[in-house]
């Protein structure tokens, strides 16, 4: 994998955070195949997953992810990034995030927090990389009143 791909993939994962922070999900089939999926759901340390949901296609990811309105405000913030296979048009990558959303609940702001890991299936499509498969996996999550 050459250093653009890498870069190109890093990208990826960053718009998908700005799409999903400032609402802006024009950009959705930008960055997801068609026929791509979105499966939620929680890991642990040793590696177990729990599926909670899943949106497949690009008309479920548009309405699954237009439900993030009912917190006001979020913030993704993504870490390290590995590429942990390869070759030259797919890509399976692990990008952690601290994702902060702010709410309101009884006259006070609450802060949820989660602790993610998002384990992407990458296809290389006319050029440009996108979601082929990106499992959102919970690691842990906060919910505290904000300061």
């Amino acid at each position: 994998m050459q250093a653009n791909d890498r870069e190109a993939i890093a990208d990826l994962a960053k718009h998908y955070a700005r799409c999903v922070d400032l609402r802006d999900f024009t950009l959705l089939p930008s960055l997801f195949m068609p026929a791509a999926k979105i499966i939620v759901g929680s890991a642990n340390a040793a590696g177990a997953h729990e599926v909670w949901y899943r949106m497949d296609g690009i008309d479920q990811i548009s309405a699954g992810l237009r439900q993030i309105v009912i917190y006001p405000i979020t913030f993704h913030c993504l870490g390290q990034q590995l590429v942990l296979e390869s070759d030259a048009d797919s890509a399976r990558t692990e990008t952690y995030c601290t994702a902060y959303h702010y709410y309101q609940k009884d006259n006070a702001e609450i802060e949820y927090i989660m602790f993610i890991r998002y384990v992407d299936d990458l296809v290389r499509n006319s050029g440009r990389w996108q979601f082929g498969q990106r499992r959102l996996l919970v690691q842990h999550t906060r919910g505290i009143p904000a300061a």
